[in-house]
């Protein structure tokens, strides 16, 4: 009995023998569906008498429903990239099947009139001439012409009262104090046993610290700034994923340098260090002999990580088979530009920055016998055509194009169908080599590299992972001394900047000590209501109640030193204050008949609350002996950290020949005056006496002003000054912070910071003419407003000429044209052309309702079990191209 299987147009004639005479050749088949004036049923009717016209007609029709049934949706593949058109020429052609029916044919056609369609290229116009414009008058009388704007946009440069935390990241420590991870802890003020003898690292603990050891730089993340970047990396070929930080560093001390009388910034540490939180691999995927196929490298999947704030992708790894990092250990970082996957010779691919094209021009022969060291060879052409260069490249190096520094890579050298040679390739703007130790780059020889590998084992792929690379500045010299100067990450180009702001602002409280002789009517003794001539100390405050003695609140009290009575080095003084009623009066509480007594200063400008004796009050403290030959010393106390009870600073000022009232001095003759000042450390040890310059600034932000035989000054800091920094990206931030300049268009909203927003509502414009009618004399056409001159239609198509005769668009199988031409969309499938006979996969429409769009190399298969099953797969690819017109028509 003979078994009966479906007919189809599509894919040419099926047998309806049995499993045997499906051996007979594609020219059988051909033969018996030549005859003229019958189909293929009727063909095979002559050779079976004992089956029915009928019968084969019904098989043929149930074979269409078969068809009908299963055909649906079918999706293009690896259609991505392919170079359907260079320049708007179409650079494919269509290929049927000599022995294919003419539904076939019929397909053909609908797709060679797409291709036609689709051969022209669109470009903007450029609008010319613009040089010419002038600007005219109002008819007869000078006037104001009013301009309605296109695309209405600005540059707004915007200044904000703080550091704007959309362009910088703002720090601050105390002065004599460190910029650290604990820079603002009161218990630890001023750490220096600390700075230096512990190790300035990039760590991975958020504390500053790995387990005992203090890491003193301070760690600036994403958590803190959205400066720096947290987020994944994507192999998408390997369907993975990776997270990434970007971390930054930084320490440095605020002292006073005496030579330049300022709050200096000393050779700030910085680091900068990606952690890989999860690992990159060197291999997705090890083989069962430990190797790895090129195919599972992650240097040829375009995996970009986030290095110094930009995107670079991984083009080598090298060196990295070992428990530490060494010299040799490279890992090759480039900024890709673009890539071609299946570039063939006489193809280019374009550098849209410089407008130079690389060129395909050979590639080595492929031997599939031996073993092969296979190259391409390029050129490179500027952007009026000239070749400036060839380059031959081996399979997986680099080479770089003069003048722009271009980097060609050669990813890949293979073979495609008919043994026509492919390159994929990728252009890199920039190339970098970061080392596992060593510096940077020549550019960079202060910053010194660690790349930090996950290894478990020496001699297996199996854990081998890169987790980081640390970026470390090398010991300089370099002094912030005045607010803008900056540091940045790294040298070339500058990543980030860390700058010296300068001194936090605040308000002062004047604290004057000058002598008096026989100028203040003061009593002889504290009960003594008879006024004398007196000299002494006066202590003067413009605060009201800057001193409050017995209920009164005064801002001038007087030291006034007692001789009637017996005099020793720790009972020399009484106080006295000029009372509401008019008259001197003191208290036994104020006077400051014992060494160490003290007189409360309320400098602050809020409540008194906020100072006290012990500790929020600035103790003046007199005693009989002092130095340098004085008798006697002035102590003034002040807090030196946020909290008042924090570590305390001391003013030192002597006073010498108290016996007599007119050599009673606080500066000896001819001496120099200095500031005298010394301070509780934050490890509880406290500095000795210094002298300083006039001018000096204590660690609490106080200024001694001034200091002569007969005045001493004192500007004292109502609240803690700090010295203060920033964190910003690139070399064109604001040092300050609060600069940011932005281009807006109208209705824009611009996010400062700190919940405030600036929109730019309108924008308008208006033209004066003085001239009257006519050109207005010197007017010019400024830049800004050219912009607004927008051609209509903004864009133009050229029509590319095709003559189908000489070059047609449609061949046969059996066509000259069909195996010289690479690139070909293949109609039907092996039983009926030739070409699809030769390309792996074609067999896979045997099934009733199959139909495949598919690019097999660089020919496009499209093929299906039947007749509708290969319209289906042609209409697949129609409209694929029809979205895609805009793509395929751009030039």
């Amino acid at each position: 009995m003979i078994k009966r299987t479906p007919l189809s147009e599509g894919r040419g004639v099926f047998s309806l023998w049995t499993q045997e005479k499906k051996k007979k050749t594609i020219a059988e088949n051909a033969a018996l569906s030549s005859k003229e004036g019958r189909n293929a049923d009727s063909a095979r009717c002559e050779r079976m008498k004992s089956i029915s016209v009928k019968r084969i007609v019904a098989v043929a029709a149930g074979a269409a429903m078969i068809g009908a049934a299963f055909a649906g949706a079918v999706t293009p593949e690896g259609l991505g990239s392919y170079p359907f058109f260079s320049n708007g020429e179409p650079q494919v052609k269509i290929v049927v099947g000599a022995n294919s029916k003419a539904s076939d044919g019929v397909v053909a056609a609908n797709i060679a009139a797409m291709i036609g369609n689709l051969a022209y290229t669109s470009r903007a116009i450029e609008v010319q001439g613009q040089d010419s414009l002038v600007c005219v008058g109002g008819s007869g009388t000078a006037g104001t012409a009013t301009c309605t704007l296109g695309d209405k946009s600005t540059t707004l440069e915007i200044t904000t009262p703080g550091v704007n935390p959309a362009i910088a990241y703002s720090m601050k420590s105390y002065i004599e104090d460190y910029l650290d991870w604990n820079a603002m802890n009161d218990d630890n003020q001023a750490r220096n046993t600390t700075y230096g003898s512990v190790p300035f690292s990039p760590n991975e603990t958020a504390s500053g610290k790995t387990g005992s050891v203090d890491y003193y730089g301070q760690r600036v993340t994403a958590s803190e700034t959205p400066l720096l970047y947290a987020g994944y990396l994507n192999d998408n070929v390997a369907n993975k994923k990776y997270k990434e930080e970007e971390r930054v560093y930084i320490a440095a001390q605020s002292v006073w340098y005496d030579a330049d009388r300022k709050i200096e910034i000393t050779p700030p540490n910085l680091a900068y260090h990606i952690q890989f939180v999860d690992p990159v691999p060197f291999c997705t995927n090890i083989l069962a002999d430990g190797n790895c196929s090129s195919s599972d490298l992650t240097e040829n999947h375009h995996v970009k990580i986030r290095f110094l704030g930009e995107d670079w992708t991984i083009m080598g790894f090298s060196g990295y088979n070992a428990l530490a990092a060494t010299a040799s250990t490279v890992l090759t970082l480039g900024k890709e530009i673009t890539t071609n996957g299946l570039m063939q010779v006489g193809d280019v691919v374009t550098d849209p920055s410089s407008n130079y094209t690389v060129k395909l021009i050979s590639v080595s022969p492929f031997s599939t016998t031996t073993a092969q060291v296979r190259d391409a060879q390029f050129q490179a052409l500027d952007g009026s055509g000239n070749v400036v260069g060839t380059y031959r490249i081996v399979e997986g190096s680099t080479d770089t194009v003069v003048g722009p520094n271009i980097v060609i890579k050669v990813n890949k050298l293979f073979s495609g169908t008919g043994g026509v040679a492919n390159a994929d390739v990728t252009l890199y703007s920039q190339k970098l080599e970061v080392k596992g130790t060593g510096n940077l780059d020549s550019d960079n020889t202060n910053w010194q590299t660690s790349i930090e590998l996950y290894n478990t084992t020496v001699g297996g792929l199996a854990n081998d992972a890169i987790k980081g690379i640390r970026l470390t500045r090398l010991v300089s010299t370099n002094y912030l001394k005045n607010a803008g100067d900056y540091l940045s990450i790294v040298d070339k180009p500058q990543a980030f900047k860390l700058a010296y702001t300068g001194l936090s602002t605040i308000e002062y409280e004047p604290l004057t000590f000058s002598i008096f002789r026989n100028t203040i009517p003061l009593p002889q003794n504290s009960t003594d209501s008879s006024t004398n001539a007196n000299y002494g100390i006066q202590i003067s405050a413009t605060k009201t109640g800057a001193f409050s003695i017995g209920g009164e609140n005064v801002n001038t009290v007087y030291l006034k030193p007692q001789f009637n009575t017996s005099i020793n080095a720790s009972a020399n003084f009484t106080l006295y204050y000029l009372k509401s009623n008019g008259y001197y009066g003191n208290s036994s509480l104020n006077q400051l008949n014992t060494s160490g007594s003290t007189l409360s200063f309320y400098y602050g400008g809020g409540a008194p609350a906020l100072i006290n004796i012990t500790a929020s009050s600035a103790a003046v403290y007199l005693a009989g002996a002092g130095g340098s030959g004085a008798n006697g010393t002035i102590t003034i106390s002040e807090p030196v950290t946020a909290s008042d009870t924090g570590k305390k600073g001391l003013h030192t000022i002597y006073f010498y020949e108290l016996e007599s009232a007119s050599n009673f001095k606080l500066l000896q003759s001819e001496a120099t005056a200095y500031a005298r000042y010394n301070y509780e450390k934050g490890d509880n040890t406290t500095t000795s006496v210094a002298q300083n310059s006039i001018g000096y600034i204590t660690p609490r932000g106080s200024v001694f002003k001034s200091l002569s035989s007969t005045q001493a000054g004192i500007d004292f800091a109502k609240t803690v000054q700090y010295a203060t920094f920033t964190l910003s990206r690139g070399s064109s931030a604001s040092a300050t912070g609060n600069v940011a300049e932005v281009t807006q268009t109208e209705g824009d909203t611009y996010d400062i910071g700190g919940g405030y927003f600036v929109k730019v509502k309108s924008i308008n414009a208006t033209a004066l003419a003085s001239g009257g009618a006519g050109e207005v004399t010197g007017a010019v056409v400024s830049p800004e407003s050219l912009m607004y001159l927008q051609p209509n239609p903004s864009s133009a198509d050229s029509i590319v000429a095709l003559h189908t005769a000489n070059n047609p668009l449609v061949v046969l199988d059996t066509d000259a044209a069909a195996a010289s031409t690479s690139k070909l969309i293949v109609i039907g499938g092996p039983m009926v052309n030739a070409v699809a006979a030769s390309l792996p996969g074609a067999d896979a429409v045997n099934t009733p309702g199959a139909a495949v769009v598919k690019a097999v190399g660089d020919k496009i298969l499209v093929a299906g079990y039947s007749a509708m099953d290969t319209k289906v797969a042609s209409d697949a690819l129609i409209s694929y191209l029809a979205s895609k017109r805009q793509e395929l028509t751009s030039g």
